[in-house]
C-alpha cells in the first residue's frame, strides 16, 4: 500500500531543536518560575510525541495502491469507523494479545499526559474544561487522519470513533491522577 518510502516519526521531533531553547530563553527572559518552564518544555515534547504517534510513519508518493482501496465507494469503511464501541469490542474479543492491547492501551495512554498537563499546568481548570480540550484534540486528530487518507486516495489511517472514546477516557484519567499527585505532594 505504501509507495517507495515513508517519513518516520522522528520528523515530528525536529521542531523541538528550536522550540525547547526558545522556551528556555523565554523563561529566563521573563523570570518565569522553573516549574512553568519545565511544564512548557514537557508540553512541547508531548505535542511532538502525539504527532509522531498519530500521523507517522507517513507514506511518501508515489503510492502503490490496489484497485480495491483506490476508490471512495467503500465509504465509510475502511476510511471511517463510526459505530461506537465496535472496535473496542472486537479488540477485547481477541484477548490481551499484543495488537489488541496496543490499540486499547495506546489510545487510552496517548492523551493521558494531556489531562495531567491541564491539571498541573493551569490553575482553576475544572474537569469539564479538560473534557472539552481532550475531545477537541482527539476529534482534530481523527479528522486530520481522515482528511490525509482521503487526500492520498487510500485509507492510510482509519478515523475511528472508538479512538476518540479511548483518548478522552485516558485524558480524564490523567486529569484525575494529577489531582491525586498534587494532593500527595502537598501532604509532604
Amino acid at each position: 500500500m505504501y509507495g517507495s518510502g515513508q517519513m518516520g516519526g522522528e520528523f515530528a521531533f525536529l521542531p523541538l531543536l528550536v522550540v525547547v531553547p526558545t522556551i528556555g530563553w523565554y523563561g529566563a527572559r521573563t523570570h518565569a518560575p522553573a516549574r512553568a518552564t519545565v511544564v512548557r518544555i514537557a508540553a512541547a515534547t508531548y505535542v511532538a510525541a502525539v504527532l509522531a504517534v498519530a500521523f507517522f510513519p507517513l507514506p511518501l508518493p508515489p503510492y502503490e495502491v490496489g484497485v480495491a482501496t483506490a476508490d471512495y465507494r467503500g465509504l465509510p469503511y475502511p476510511w471511517f469507523a463510526p459505530i461506537p464501541f465496535e472496535t473496542i469490542r472486537a479488540s477485547l474479543g481477541l484477548g490481551f494479545e499484543w495488537p489488541a492491547a496496543r490499540f486499547l492501551l495506546g489510545n487510552a495512554l496517548v492523551l493521558l499526559p494531556l489531562g495531567m498537563l491541564i491539571r498541573l499546568g493551569t490553575t482553576g481548570r475544572t474537569w469539564p474544561f479538560a473534557l472539552v480540550v481532550a475531545l477537541g484534540v482527539s476529534l482534530g486528530i481523527e479528522l486530520l487522519q481522515l482528511a490525509m487518507s482521503l487526500s492520498m486516495g487510500f485509507p492510510y489511517r482509519v478515523a475511528d470513533v472508538d479512538d476518540v472514546i479511548l483518548n478522552v477516557t485516558g485524558a480524564m484519567l490523567g486529569w484525575v491522577g494529577a489531582g491525586f499527585l498534587v494532593r500527595a505532594l502537598e501532604r509532604r
